[in-house]
């Protein structure tokens, strides 16, 4: 069964388009990884499939259409989105930051100390820091904690835009790496926005290329 299946999605900002019909299929416990240059339309392609930007087309999440729907009822429906920025709330302590992941599942209050425990299989260091305010981490920390959050909302779909970026050769690769257990053991789909071909072959189950706002190869 595809996790997310995507036609035919088309997206843009005012009278500037972006993604040209774009088609992409990508299955539960996969890996699937965007690479492109800057501007080959990445982000947006990310950004268009959480409802961050208004898309034509059609986007399906565990086989239910979610295209048109508000970005957080996308994230209800399984979605999970962690942005080039990570978007970490700095004054808020590591595990509030977590804590805030799950409100965006149907019953937030419920297995949260279990998806705190699981998180922390994936990304060690973030216990070690749950009191420490999320703005004091490194950039790799605050890269682990906001993926870590995403999973606590428990989604089908996982997707992340340029996640090595400032990272190291070295975290990169082990990034990378825990992805891949991730979709493993949580039977989730992972999409990867990336430049990084080298870090991306690692785990990648399939790779599309984006070029000008269509997938090349």
């Amino acid at each position: 069964m595809s996790g997310l299946e995507v036609g035919g999605l088309r997206a843009g900002y005012g009278a500037v388009r972006v993604l040209h019909g774009v088609d992409l299929v990508a299955g539960e416990r996969e890996v699937v990884v965007v690479l492109g240059p800057n501007g080959a339309g990445k982000t947006t392609l990310l950004r268009a499939l959480s409802g961050l930007v208004a898309a034509r087309g059609v986007v399906r999440v565990g086989g239910a259409p979610v295209l048109g729907l508000a970005p957080e009822e996308i994230a209800r429906r399984g979605l999970g989105h962690v942005t080039e920025e990570r978007g970490v709330f700095g004054p808020l302590t590591v595990e509030e930051n977590l804590r805030v992941g799950a409100f965006a599942r149907a019953w937030p209050r419920r297995g949260i100390d279990d998806d705190l425990a699981r998180v922390f299989t994936y990304f060690p260091v973030l216990q070690a820091h749950l009191r420490q305010p999320a703005g004091t981490l490194s950039g790799g920390e605050q890269g682990m904690l906001a993926i870590g959050r995403a999973l606590m909302g428990r989604p089908r779909v996982l997707l992340l835009d340029e996640p090595s970026r400032g990272l190291s050769p070295g975290l990169t690769d082990r990034l990378f790496q825990t992805l891949g257990v991730i979709a493993g053991r949580e039977g989730a789909t992972v999409v990867v926005a990336e430049q990084n071909a080298r870090a991306a072959a690692l785990v990648a189950d399939r790779v599309h290329t984006l070029d000008g706002g269509r997938l090349a190869a």
